[in-house]
């Protein structure tokens, strides 16, 4: 499960069609990851990767199967008693909302919009657009089943629900704070849920006492905060389905499920994701989002060293790095160098670099190589430089086009 990862890189925006994307997030969890599920949003961030890595190096990456495609409309809902009836104060129903045409309303218009891209070649719009759609999970997008994890895991939620579970108050808390600020009087809240019929529940909670707002404003508070956890499920779902890692906020472990929220925050994909940004500029290299802003990123390039054992070597060595202090991870990145020159250096490391020279055939090194190009061989044949420091200081900046 460790090294397949489910995330998405696309946020909403104001408008139907708006997605702000995070390409850096693709990027990195490439390095990161073996295998990444996207989360997409109708396939809206696909166009924007294409426009910053090129349609060759797009198709590459997805005809490499490092990535799956999750692109479907099946999402929690919360309605009155049925789904064309008006929603009563404090009553919840919930369902799972699937769009009515799958192709139509999730695939077919996010492809068109690759196919309306001018500045691609038809020719390269025909390969995308073929590749996409093997590399998106249809399954996903299908017809509900009845054992499916989606649906099992919000039976999971609702049943949380049905038993008051802490996660009904902790969610209330965290959407009062979120929407009244910080100093909310959050302490002071408390919800009872009963369960009327299968799906619906009535809230019975002190929220407008407490909080001094209007019954319509707590009515929304309670509202978002269960479809929280409903919303929550389904990420659960998608780790189920894809047995996969997933990518949850700080804020989201109070509400997870207690065997979920160990797991999440003893492998947690965001946190090696920023130690990863750590890494790079500790080792002075430009941040992701800077280079794939100037097109300074090979994709392809990329997809190749993510399978090296110093990426993998890197990967380990990232996860031991939570409680070390900026100085101590420099210090290992400065280190070898340091400790490599000065040998090089002193009359001792002169010495064997000759008798290194002579046994592995390099005794050319004095009659043309240049000294600094002689010492990097040199050193490369007596000192194998570690997996993690080979990964950052040759691997990845082989990627990167500063021209």
């Amino acid at each position: 499960m460790k090294e397949n990862l489910f995330t998405g890189f696309a946020i909403p925006g104001p408008k139907h069609d708006d997605v702000t994307v995070r390409l850096d997030g693709l990027v990195g969890n490439l390095l990161l990851f073996d295998h990444i599920t996207l989360d997409s949003i109708r396939l809206l961030e696909i166009p924007s990767m294409i426009e910053a890595f090129g349609p060759q190096s797009m198709l590459n990456l997805l005809n490499s199967r490092a990535v799956t495609i999750k692109c479907d409309a099946n999402i929690p809902v919360v309605h009155g008693r049925t789904p064309n009836e008006a929603r009563r104060p404090f009553s919840y129903t919930f369902s799972l909302l699937r769009a009515t045409d799958y192709y139509e309303d999730h695939l077919k218009n996010g492809m068109d919009r690759i196919r309306e891209m001018t500045n691609l070649a038809v020719r390269d719009k025909r390969g995308l657009v073929r590749a996409l759609h093997h590399r998106i999970d249809h399954e996903a997008g299908g017809m509900f089943e009845a054992n499916w994890p989606e649906l099992v895991f919000l039976r999971a939620a609702l049943g949380d629900m049905r038993s008051n579970s802490p996660m009904v108050l902790a969610a209330l808390r965290d959407e009062t704070k979120r929407r009244l600020g910080q100093d909310a009087p959050v302490s002071h809240l408390s919800i009872s849920l009963e369960q009327i019929e299968e799906d619906t529940f009535v809230a019975d909670t002190n929220a407008v006492a407490v909080l001094g707002v209007l019954p319509e404003a707590a009515d929304e508070i309670v509202c978002q905060a269960l479809l929280r956890l409903a919303v929550l499920s389904q990420v659960y779902a998608a780790m189920k389905r894809y047995d996969a890692l997933a990518s949850f906020d700080s804020t989201d472990y109070s509400l997870l499920d207690d065997r979920v929220s160990l797991f999440a925050q003893g492998f947690a994909p965001g946190s090696d994701f920023q130690q990863l940004r750590r890494v790079i500029d500790l080792q002075g290299l430009p941040d992701l989002s800077t280079l794939i802003e100037h097109r300074a990123i090979n994709l392809d390039r990329i997809i190749e060293i993510r399978a090296t054992d110093e990426c993998i070597a890197f990967r380990h060595w990232l996860s031991s790095l939570d409680r070390a202090t900026d100085e101590e991870v420099r210090d290992v990145l400065e280190s070898f160098n340091t400790r490599v020159g000065q040998l090089i250096g002193s009359p001792v490391g002169r010495t064997i670099r000759v008798a290194v020279a002579a046994v592995a055939g390099l005794a050319n090194l004095a009659a043309g190589i240049a000294t600094s190009e002689a010492d990097s061989l040199f050193a490369e044949r007596l000192f194998p430089v570690p997996g993690p420091i080979a990964f950052i200081q040759k691997r990845l900046p082989s990627a990167i086009n500063l021209d």
